[in-house]
């Protein structure tokens, strides 16, 4: 099964893990679902749903704990947060709400993944909403972001 694959070398597998984590979530988010009726889109997205925390419930149970964080695991656990964002946009808040609370290691390693997302990322309503309410201590982060969108409206527009 592929969670066993994955779990026997965790460290040089995190990125099939991360795929599968996002295929999961397209999943319950119905894109890849195809049904006429409203309610099998809903059903469907139920059993996505199940499945994806049942998937992620099993790798959280059985990776070893990390004995101390380093970049490289700050690394991974936030660029596979990430890679959700596009997909479902209010997920910025509570990225933001932990970033404020997080730790300098947590910080730098979201700070340093959080361009490509935002650079891609199309709808702004999401970001405006956490300018407008930044959480204390996050503030930081919200400037890079606004960096960042500032940055490739000058790209655009000089092309």
């Amino acid at each position: 099964m592929l969670i066993h694959f994955i779990i026997a070398d965790h460290h040089s597998r995190a990125e099939l893990m991360v795929l599968w984590f996002t295929e999961l979530y397209t999943q319950y988010l119905g894109y890849s679902f195809c049904g006429a009726d409203k309610s099998d889109k809903q059903a469907a997205k139920e059993a996505a749903l199940g499945k994806y925390n049942m998937i992620v419930d099993k790798f959280l149970r059985k990776l070893p704990a990390p004995t101390e964080w380093t970049d490289k695991l700050y690394s991974i656990a936030v660029q596979t947060y990430l890679e959700l964002i596009p997909q479902d946009p209010a997920l910025i808040h509570y990225l933001a709400s932990v970033y404020a609370v997080g730790n300098n290691l947590l910080k730098k390693a979201i700070l340093q993944k959080i361009e490509l997302p935002i650079a891609n990322h199309t709808d702004t309503s999401e970001i405006v909403n956490l300018i407008n309410n930044c959480p204390q201590k996050a503030e930081t982060l919200v400037a890079r972001i606004v960096h960042v969108l500032s940055v490739n409206s000058k790209d655009s527009l000089a092309t």
